[in-house]
């Protein structure tokens, strides 16, 4: 003989539903009314400046500690060597075609003009000296 075999109500199956149900309405209603709160800050009224607000130009100074890169890099080509002996403008100053930037010295080169210069003089001079004897 055939006996009714009666169904559980609670099942594993359903107990966790339940607990995955409660558990999604408990988050829900707490991100509904606990969590769209603002949150509080205590601060000491030493550290607050309450001023009267006005129109005006907004400066904002901000301490930052970096390196200055240039957006372009030029490479002068000195063909002899020397030192410079004046700086006519400072750096980051902007610059146009023509303007002198520095003054490079070399005695080397200097000494060397001279040389050539008096050598010229002295071939100058024999030339009128030979010219003389001529006449």
């Amino acid at each position: 003989m055939d006996r009714p075999i009666q169904k559980k109500k609670w099942t594993l199956q359903r107990v966790a539903l339940g607990i995955g149900i409660l558990a999604f309405l408990a988050f829900s209603v707490y991100s509904i009314g606990w969590s769209g709160r603002q949150s509080s800050l205590n601060v000491d009224r030493e550290k607050i400046t309450v001023s009267k607000v006005e129109r005006g130009v907004f400066d904002e100074f901000i301490v930052v500690t970096g390196v200055v890169q240039p957006l372009k890099t030029y490479q002068l080509d000195a063909i002899e060597g020397g030192y410079v002996a004046e700086k006519l403008l400072d750096g980051g100053a902007s610059v146009k075609k023509g303007d002198l930037i520095l003054k490079l010295e070399n005695q080397r080169l200097m000494l060397d003009f001279v040389n050539r210069e008096t050598e010229m003089y002295d071939l100058i001079n024999n030339l009128e000296n030979t010219r003389l004897r001529l006449r």
